[in-house]
């Protein structure tokens, strides 16, 4: 019987027999890491949502009624006429939620308050297939954008809140860089 030495990544856990491969593949992985943690603490600070705090925010305006849900640029103040269709994999991010907008000119129905709820709910724990492949699963913590359906540079989702007349649910969201 052969002894071999193995060693291990301490941040993914891959193993190899070639400690010079692995020191440089920790450092690596070090490194994403270190970025990944630096952006996720850029858009906590910049006040994008999570899956979570919009579902509180949800429960916190039901009492409005169930009003349509609409999207609105807070950079511009601009009223999209943009209503909400459902979810998917952020172009962006794949691990991210997308809330996808359309336009009241494609006659479909958007989504009201509680449908919007549910489908919030229902993204929690919910695959989607990235563009680019491989599976991700949704969480609580899983930040949310509003764009079309295979495109990036989204509006991060940073409010939602009752509309000035109290008679619609304004989703707001605001461009990447301008936050």
């Amino acid at each position: 019987m052969r002894f071999v030495q193995m060693y291990a990544c301490d941040v993914c856990r891959e193993t190899s027999e070639d400690e010079q491969y692995m020191l440089r593949h920790e450092k690596h992985c070090l490194e994403s890491k270190r970025r990944e943690d630096e952006e996720v603490a850029r858009r906590v600070a910049s006040g994008q949502l999570t899956i979570q705090q919009i579902l509180e925010k949800c429960k916190a305006l039901e009492a409005h009624g169930d009003l349509p849900v609409r999207v609105i640029d807070e950079a511009t103040a601009l009223y999209h006429d943009w209503a909400v269709l459902g979810t998917h994999s952020y172009r962006g991010y794949y691990a991210e939620l997308s809330i996808d907008p359309y336009s009241e000119d494609q006659k479909r129905p958007g989504f009201t308050l509680s449908r919007f709820t549910e489908e919030m709910k229902s993204s929690v724990g919910r695959t989607y297939s990235g563009w680019k492949g491989g599976d991700y699963c949704m969480h609580t913590d899983t930040f949310v954008w509003i764009s079309e359906v295979g495109v990036s540079g989204g509006l991060m989702v940073k409010d939602l809140r009752l509309s000035d007349g109290g008679t619609e649910i304004w989703l707001v969201g605001r461009k990447d860089c301008e936050s």
